[in-house]
């Protein structure tokens, strides 16, 4: 139907712009595209719906990428919350929402909130995934939990425990620590305010 359609294009929009095959025109597209299903998704089905909450998830996503942060952290805890009310327990997709709104903590300087979160995706989805720890997801998860935990360890909170239990992730997980620790640094250490 329409609705998955245009997300479904707004996905794709999405894709190019991150290969970089399209420009900021594909990602405003992107947005356009999302933001109709999820107004379709929400007059056929809803608003408790994993469609809504999919489609809230996905113009999260294109938000962040547009430099707007808090709305997409606002979109992202949206969707966790419909994704909580509707999805069984331990079901998969959960994952996705909650990894996404510690991102978008994490992005915005909220690590100390974000931590949970990404532990419990990291937590769901080592679970959901037990017999292939490497699959992608879990790995996922652990590179995003890794960050929050190397910010926590910047911040002060508990700094060597934090560093060891970043290690110990990255050895599970064929991670490289260096690259992380690093790449962590990206992350503000004090809270962000931008649209």
């Amino acid at each position: 139907d329409e609705a998955h359609f245009r997300d479904l294009l707004g996905a794709v929009l999405l894709a190019q712009h991150r290969a970089g095959k399209a420009g900021a025109k594909a990602l405003e597209e992107a947005a356009e595209q999302h933001q109709r299903a999820l107004l379709l998704f929400l007059r056929h089905e809803g608003r408790d719906s994993d469609a809504v909450a999919k489609a809230l998830n996905n113009l999260a996503h294109v938000r962040a990428l547009q430099g707007r942060g808090r709305w997409a952290l606002w979109l992202a805890r949206a969707s966790l919350r419909v994704f909580q009310r509707v999805l069984p327990a331990g079901d998969a997709r959960l994952g996705y929402a909650l990894l996404n709104v510690g991102a978008q903590m994490l992005r915005r300087g909220q690590a100390a909130a974000a931590l949970p979160l990404l532990q419990a995706a990291y937590d769901l989805w080592a679970q959901v995934h037990a017999d292939r720890l490497q699959h992608e997801d879990v790995r996922d998860a652990a590179g995003w939990l890794i960050f929050a935990l190397l910010v926590r360890a910047r911040q002060g909170d508990a700094p060597d425990q934090r560093r060891a239990q970043a290690q110990v992730l990255c050895q599970k997980h064929g991670l490289a620590y260096a690259q992380l620790v690093t790449r962590a640094k990206q992350f503000p250490l004090d809270p962000v305010d931008d649209w």
